[in-house]
C-alpha cells in the first residue's frame, strides 16, 4: 500500500510516465519521497532516467579533498526507452562557464548540456554524496534530445565521498552510484 501510494503521488508530481523501477529505486520511503518532492522542477516534464556508475575525484587542499571533477556513464532506467545502453557520459568541464561545470552529452546525437548545482539535499548516509538539483545554463547542439533540458537530478546515490582529510597534493577517486533525471 506504502509503496503505491509513493509511486501514484510521484507519477502525478512528474506528470510524465515513468517506469515503475525508477519510482521503486528512488523512493523507498517517505524521507525519500519528501526528499525527492523538494528538488522537483515545477511545470517541467520528465524525458530521460538513467542510472550512474562513476568515480567522483577529489584534489586535496588545505588539509581537505575537494572535489576536482566527475566521470560516469548512465544507462537508461526504462526498457522501452529510444537511448541506447551506456550513450550518455557525465563529466566536468576543465573551466566552469558561469559557474557551471557539470556536464552530460548524449552520445547519439552529440547534445551537452551544462549546469550548476542550484539545490543540495544531504543523504541520510554521510558515506554518500549529496542530491543535486542542477540547474541547466548551456546547450550545445541546438537540435539534439537534450536541447530543451532544463534541469538535472540526482538523486539516489551511494558512496562518492571521499576521507575526511588529506596530506599534501594527494588526489583520490571515489566510486559512486546515482540515478539522474532530465526534465524540459
Amino acid at each position: 500500500m506504502k509503496s503505491t501510494f509513493i509511486f501514484a503521488s510521484l507519477t502525478a508530481v512528474l506528470a510524465a510516465p515513468a517506469p515503475s523501477t525508477l519510482f521503486g529505486a528512488i523512493a523507498k520511503d517517505i524521507t525519500t519521497f519528501n526528499r525527492l518532492t523538494e528538488l522537483l522542477p515545477v511545470g517541467e516534464k520528465l524525458i530521460y532516467s538513467g542510472s550512474a556508475k562513476g568515480t567522483q575525484n577529489y584534489a586535496c587542499k588545505d588539509g581537505k579533498f575537494a572535489l576536482a571533477s566527475a566521470n560516469a556513464v548512465l544507462v537508461s532506467m526504462n526498457p522501452n526507452d529510444h537511448v541506447n545502453q551506456d550513450t550518455v557520459q557525465h563529466y566536468f568541464l576543465d573551466v566552469a562557464i558561469d559557474g557551471a561545470r557539470a556536464t552530460w552529452k548524449y552520445d547519439p546525437d552529440g547534445s551537452i548540456v551544462t549546469g550548476k548545482a542550484l539545490i543540495k539535499k544531504d543523504d541520510p548516509n554521510p558515506n554518500n554524496i549529496q542530491w543535486l538539483k542542477v540547474g541547466i545554463t548551456l546547450h550545445s547542439g541546438n537540435t539534439g534530445f537534450f536541447s530543451n533540458v532544463k534541469t538535472v537530478l540526482r538523486v539516489n546515490t551511494k558512496g562518492g565521498m571521499p576521507p575526511s582529510s588529506c596530506i599534501g597534493d594527494s588526489t583520490i577517486q571515489v566510486k559512486y552510484k546515482t540515478d539522474y533525471l532530465f526534465f524540459q
